[in-house]
């Protein structure tokens, strides 16, 4: 498989798994016990986890590897989006949302960087617009597209929300 159809699958499966939790993610939250101002606080830890770990996580991915950076971060989603099946409470969800932006400031830059080494390598250089476009493209269907799948999900469970992120995260 091709560098760019390789980036593609990746950031269609991450995505995927993602928009299976927007559409059910509030009521969820609510219905393990949180309250509206107890999910903006889970909100900004997430944001805080991301911030305080983009240094490390490129430092990591810079001196490592790019592609273990991106392995890393789809494992960090799985964590998170399995810890959040079990959630229940502020903690436990805090927990998730923790190890979801860990994964995040894992894949955040990596991704970006990782396909542009890899079209450089292959003297693609001139692709790499036109794979960002089309990456963009396939992010925004497929959030949508997962978006509808975890509103069904919902409709049995809400904490079923959480196994497409795990899966594709694994994949």
């Amino acid at each position: 498989m091709s560098s760019r159809h390789t980036y593609y699958l990746f950031m269609a499966l991450i995505n995927i798994g993602m928009g299976s939790t927007v559409t059910a993610y509030t009521p969820y939250l609510q219905s393990i016990g949180l309250s509206l101002g107890q999910i903006a606080l889970v909100n900004a830890i997430f944001w805080c986890v991301v911030i305080v770990a983009e240094l490390p996580t490129g430092m990591f991915a810079d001196g490592k590897s790019r592609a273990y950076s991106l392995k890393l971060g789809a494992l960090f989603y799985s964590a998170g989006a399995l810890s959040y099946v079990f959630a229940s409470g502020f903690w436990s969800a805090a927990l998730g949302e923790s190890l979801i932006g860990i994964g995040g400031a894992f894949i955040s830059g990596a991704g970006t960087a990782w396909i542009a080494d890899a079209l450089s390598r292959e003297g693609k250089d001139h692709e790499l617009r036109h794979v960002y476009a089309t990456e963009s493209l396939i992010q925004s269907i497929l959030l949508l597209l997962g978006g509808f799948v975890g509103s069904a999900i919902a409709l049995v469970s809400y904490r079923f929300i959480w196994i497409p992120f795990v899966v594709t995260g694994i994949l």
